[in-house]
């Protein structure tokens, strides 16, 4: 460390070799900029030059112009005579034939006279065999004797205010004094760039730049301050992508910089978001290797070793470059933001020109997802290779969760645990593996989850693009890394698969039967899209396509073009690595992923509800039959039944089928209705109530999902990726619960918590606390054999406080390159005054999960000793009390989630307990308060409490699935297995007969969900005669598309789109941005943005509401004028203005089909013929109902999309 230390103070010592980068600029300006006049010739046989401080020279005739001509040694470097000396007037207009003289000023002899015709082409006067001492006076006479006048002037030199100018006054030179001058087109002659972007502005950078010969851009405060401003400064951006890309006329002549150096390694820690062109033969520093480095503060940047560009105008230059570049933002919106605005926006969510150009450089198709791949002709290999590739995944990641999470082997079992046999291999499992199975339910998405954690980072830190080479490469590394772990851990994993094949066995199966289940549903109703009940779908799609072709992270937003993701897309990361390694096409590999991801939860609920259980009891075969058994309940609580719900929609079918509305009594109709549907008759109801309205299950609950409905519904959301990485995070908290607490283990559970933010923000409170409780109760835990009194838990706590804060600030760290980029509008919660969850919908939604719960903790007051009855006694009661005045304050539900909460918890702390017992009461109480949270709490800006209610109870099903399930087996250990008989007066056959009876009831209602919805959702196509399969694209060519807006309607096939969809995809190389209908008019899920959907292209704008959310925190205005532009383009009559709106968005290509017909003027199509024989586009592809337009580069250069 100290060798490392020194090593890179050397290196950054060596900034102070020389002297200050803007004073080594100023002495190359003095030497090479022209004045009005320079001097040059020979001194010491090496040429040399000498800028003369002269700033005008005027040539009237009869009116000669005298100048002193002195060469300092010092100053100007020549220490030796200057031979054949030659004057050179610069920047000359106008011609003639002009007489010079040169005299020695004492004496004022003539030392050589000279005639010349000197104009634009010719302006050097040469003295053959005269020479120029150092340090002596000459005078220089020049007179016109031919010609109406001859002016030369110096060169105009425009620095960036609130800079430091160049050239400073070294060595008696006075740079604007005497020798240069700054711009007189602006007040202080410098260039006014922090000025607010207007069109007096645009007039400023025209006049200043028609006026300017250098431009100097002393550091990057200027260029990269506004850079990350580029809401509020869209043109300053475009001007200085420009002018440092060599697209306005102007070429960089020299570039000096000091980067700490170690040989010939340079630590560029410039900030520098431009992409700088740097032609042959830049002056100034020498070039080094470049090794990425983090930026350094303006302390360095700017003050103690600036980098200094100069540029020059060349021939090249004209103001119509300059309008071209700049013209498309004069009339841009501008944001003005407040420092903490724009900290909370980095970079705008805008990409920086260097990650805009890798992203449409990189993702070709056809490179990608190449059709005539074996995977891509045949949908069982595709299967097959991805099974095989998830199944890899999960043998690598159960050898490292093995090894991880093993408890140490002098630690024994929680104090509820029965007595072991010491000798016995699978008591000695029982001791040491802290998760029943040690973590093989959760290898696959652990394997999946690191694999892509590994690739995001070297992307996002952008050593290496994400590519599918790449990811071979970390699954190979991981393979290998997992192989040695295992072969250092052999004994204890050999041991462990012997004494649990069972288990894994049973969790295996549990994953293929799952995974098959729903591979079957996505078969029976693969469509990515449904006009009515499509959901979100092309939104989902259009993320993974962009991530999928992404270079680098973050990926570039396909509905916001030149824009980065603002949403919580790690999700997508994780599902696209396989996808990308394998290169199935996506359509396809989107429903590989939802039975996959359904699976994973299933196996997840498995290996909880069997490690919970296990960590109770003891090591025999009974009990490890009943932790089975219970992790198989958790799973079917988890994802394969609904809620209580579907009674209602089913219910007044049957009776309707049964005749009520004729006047048959409704117990009658009801049984009559049900023997029609059993004998085949269908239900009298909507296609998509079964599957759609049990989760509206009332007016006052917006959104009640629960797993399987998001399974069944098929949106690849957040919240749906975030579910098995949710069972991963809390198998990690168990397993620290229960003594596993190798450092290696931490790290990786701090992975997978952390990791829950960018896949879904709403995640990560709830499960960072119950992992971080089941640290502190690890801690607890290795108190073995001592009694717990109330100071032991306080202190243990205290000693894993140090564990706990570092685990936090992991979590934190493996997030980082996500946090970096994004900017939240969402940071705070109002109070909920809106409609509450009525009781009995509560009761439907939870029912069966309160049953074995409730009776579970209930019981503890008639079975428990004295103290814990005490303790659930006073929980009880404090519980109610509070639930009745919520209960009063309108939040009926308290009335059961608070005493149920108060007891869980109090049943956390009894004595006696395992921590592993503790953090599963913890958990239940948890997910309670979260149910009563959205009672009285909703997110500041959601849609009422829409967002607030689902992402909350979809937390409160996974945690209250596993726990149900375990308070089921203890609940039926109880009742049926000569369990301690209850001091209640009730005798224990009732018990049986009321659990049995409300539990049957709750599971029969529960199943109905199932039953009805799956086969419902399956039917319920676009086009039901359209081929099943995997191809969530093939309804397309099958399906007839009504569109209507503003009284003009239209009637389309979707197969026009799927040919040019298709062309897009096998031709179009990289990922530039197109333009097509994105918003249609602002009404939502509708067939608008469909080519950047489908080709992950990104378009200037998708739709509109979603990306106002995503993009709240700039304000509602970025998208609509985006959206306002789009229906210009499409409207207008305007070539010109068409072409201007083309080079603000870097648009590459026009999609013009039904959708842009009927969602704008008509007048405006007839422009793009036009435009063809015009040259500024030509036809890419056409078919009846779409043409695609490519952009012709030359005529319309490409700029960038800076903003809007």
């Amino acid at each position: 460390m100290l060798a490392g230390a020194l090593t890179w103070a050397l290196a950054f010592m060596r900034i102070y070799d020389g002297e200050l980068t803007r004073t080594e600029a100023s002495r190359w300006i003095y030497a090479h900029v022209p004045t009005a006049l320079t001097l040059s010739g020979d001194a010491a046989g090496q040429p040399r030059q000498v800028q003369l401080p002269i700033k005008d020279i005027a040539l009237q005739p009869g009116e000669p112009f005298v100048a002193t001509v002195r060469v300092s040694a010092q100053a100007d470097g020549v220490g030796a005579p200057l031979q054949r000396p030659r004057f050179t007037l610069n920047y000359v207009e106008g011609e003639g034939l002009v007489q010079v003289r040169l005299l020695e000023a004492p004496t004022q002899a003539e030392l050589g006279v000279a005639r010349q015709h000197i104009g634009p082409a010719a302006s050097t006067i040469a003295f053959n065999g005269v020479a120029i001492e150092p340090d002596a006076d000459y005078t220089l006479e020049l007179t016109l004797l031919d010609g109406d006048s001859i002016r030369a002037r110096t060169s105009v030199i425009a620095n960036q205010h609130f800079d430091e100018g160049i050239p400073f006054r070294i060595e008696g030179k006075d740079g604007f004094g005497w020798y240069y001058r700054g711009l007189s087109s602006t007040p202080w002659g410098d260039m006014p760039v922090y000025n607010e972007d207007d069109p007096a502005k645009y007039e400023m950078f025209l006049r200043a730049l028609d006026e300017a010969d250098y431009i100097v851009l002393n550091s990057n405060r200027h260029y990269g301050s506004v850079a990350r401003l580029p809401w509020r400064f869209p043109m300053t951006n475009a001007y200085y992508r420009a002018l440092m890309g060599g697209e306005l006329g102007f070429a960089l002549v020299a570039d000096f910089y000091r980067f700490p150096r170690i040989g010939p390694f340079v630590f560029n820690d410039q900030e520098m978001p431009q992409r700088l062109v740097r032609p042959e033969g830049v002056q100034g520093t020498p070039p080094g290797i470049e090794v990425p480095y983090p930026k350094a503060e303006e302390a360095f940047s700017v003050y103690d070793h600036p980098r200094v560009l100069i540029f020059q105008k060349t021939p090249a230059y004209s103001s119509a470059l300059v309008a071209r570049a700049l013209s498309p933002y004069v009339d841009v919106r501008t944001v003005r933001q407040t420092a903490f605005q724009a900290s909370n926006t980095p970079g705008g969510l805008l990409l920086d020109q260097h990650m805009r150009e890798a992203q449409q450089a990189g993702g070709t198709w056809r490179e990608l997802f190449p059709r005539a791949s074996p995977l891509n002709q045949s949908p069982l290999l595709a299967i097959l290779a991805w099974l095989a590739l998830i199944e890899a995944l999960g043998v690598a990641g159960f050898m490292v969760l093995a090894a991880v999470t093993k408890r140490p082997e002098s630690r024994g079992q929680g104090p509820d645990a029965g007595r072991r046999t010491q000798d016995d291999p699978a008591s000695h499992v029982w001791r040491l593996a802290s998760l029943v199975d040690g973590g093989y339910a959760f290898a696959k998405v652990f394997g999946l989850l690191i694999t892509s954690f590994v690739a995001w980072w070297l992307a996002g830190l952008r050593i290496a693009p994400f590519t599918s080479s790449m990811i071979w490469a970390i699954v190979v590394a991981f393979v290998a890394v997992a192989l040695t772990v295992g072969h250092l851990n052999r004994n204890a994993i050999i041991t462990l698969v012997r004494a649990r094949w069972s288990v894994l066995l049973v969790g295996e199966a549990l994953f293929v039967t799952a995974f098959v289940l729903f591979l079957l549903v996505r078969i029976g109703n693969p469509d990515l899209w449904h006009p009515f009940f499509g959901g979100e779908k092309p939104m989902d799609f259009a993320y993974l396509n962009s991530v999928l072709k992404a270079t680098y992270f973050p990926p570039q937003d396909p509905w916001f073009a030149g824009g980065a993701i603002n949403y919580y897309y790690y999700g997508f990361v994780m599902v696209g690595a396989p996808i990308k390694a394998l290169g199935i096409d996506p359509a396809v590999a989107y429903n590989l992923v939802i039975p996959t991801l359904f699976a994973m939860t299933a196996c997840g609920a498995f290996g909880l509800g069997a490690s919970f259980y296990a960590a109770r009891s003891n090591g025999d075969a009974p009990a490890l039959r009943r932790a089975v058994a219970a992790g198989l309940i958790a799973a079917t609580f988890a994802v394969f039944i609904g809620n209580g719900d579907q009674i209602r929609v089913v219910g007044p079918a049957w009776q309707k089928l049964g005749g009520i509305e004729q006047g048959v009594a409704a117990p009658v109709a009801f049984a009559t209705g049900l023997l029609k549907w059993l004998g085949g008759a269908p239900l009298p109801i909507a296609p998509w109530w079964p599957y759609w309205n049990p989760t509206r299950p009332a007016p006052e609950v917006m959104i009640a999902e629960f797993p399987l409905f998001t399974f069944l519904y098929a949106d690849l959301h957040a919240h749906m990726m975030a579910m098995p990485l949710a069972y991963l995070a809390l198998a990690f908290g168990l397993a620290f619960a229960a003594g596993a607490r190798h450092r290696s283990a931490i790290v990786l559970g701090a992975v997978s918590v952390g990791m829950l933010w960018p896949t879904n923000s709403w995640d990560y409170p709830p499960y960072l606390l119950l992992v971080g409780a089941g640290l502190v109760l690890g801690r607890i835990e290795s108190d073995e054999g001592e009694r717990l009194g109330w100071r032991r838990p306080l202190r243990a706590a205290g000693q894993a406080l140090p564990t706990v804060v570092a685990f936090v600030a992991l979590t934190r760290l493996a997030m980082a390159p996500y946090l970096v980029n994004y900017g939240s509008a969402y940071n705070e919660v109002d109070p909920w005054s809106g409609d509450r969850t009525r009781l009995e919908t509560y009761i439907t939604i939870y029912g069966l999960f309160l049953i074995p719960i409730g009776f579970y903790l209930l019981r503890g007051l008639f079975v428990e000793g004295r103290t814990p009855r005490i303790i659930l006694g006073a929980a009880t009661v404090f519980g109610c009390a509070i639930g009745a005045l919520l209960a009063l304050g309108e939040a009926p539900i308290a009335l059961i989630a608070a005493p149920v909460m108060l007891l869980a918890l109090a049943s956390a702390w009894l004595p006696g307990r395992s921590s592993p017992t503790r953090l599963l009461w913890l958990m239940t109480a948890g997910a309670f308060a979260l149910t009563l949270f959205v009672e009285l709490f909703t997110l500041r800006g959601d849609i009422g409490r829409m967002n607030t209610q689902f992402k909350f109870y979809i937390q409160a099903w996974l945690m209250l699935s596993v726990s149900a399930a375990i308070a089921l087996v203890w609940s039926v250990e109880a009742l049926f297995a000569g369990g301690r008989a209850t001091a209640h007066p009730l005798p224990q056959a009732f018990w049986r007969v009321a659990f049995t009876a409300a539990f049957a009831v709750a599971f029969f209602l529960a199943m109905l969900y199932p039953v009805f919805a799956i086969p419902a959702k399956v039917d319920d196509r676009y086009v039901r005669t359209a081929p099943r399969g995997l191809d969530g694209m093939a309804y397309m060519p099958y399906a007839m598309r009504n569109e209507e807006f503003a009284g003009r309607q239209a009637e389309f096939p979707l197969r026009h789109d799927y040919d040019a969809i298709r062309w897009m995809q096998d031709n179009v190389a990289g990922s530039p941005t197109i333009i097509e209908e994105g918003a249609a008019g602002g009404n939502q899920y509708r067939w608008s943005a469909r080519f950047s959907i489908y080709t992950g292209l990104p378009t200037v704008v998708g739709w509109e509401w979603h990306q106002r959310q995503q993009r709240a925190a700039l304000g509602a205005p970025v998208v609509e004028d985006r959206v306002a532009d789009v229906r210009e383009f499409y409207s207008t009559t305007d070539i010109e203005r068409a072409r201007l709106l083309l080079r603000r968005y870097d648009v590459r290509y026009v999609i013009v089909g039904e959708m842009e017909r009927l969602y704008n003027d008509s007048a405006g199509f007839d422009k793009f013929e036009a435009m063809v024989e015009a040259g500024d586009l030509r036809i890419a592809y056409q078919n009846p109902g779409v043409a695609i337009y490519e952009v012709v580069p030359h005529t319309i250069p490409m700029m960038g999309a800076s903003a809007r």
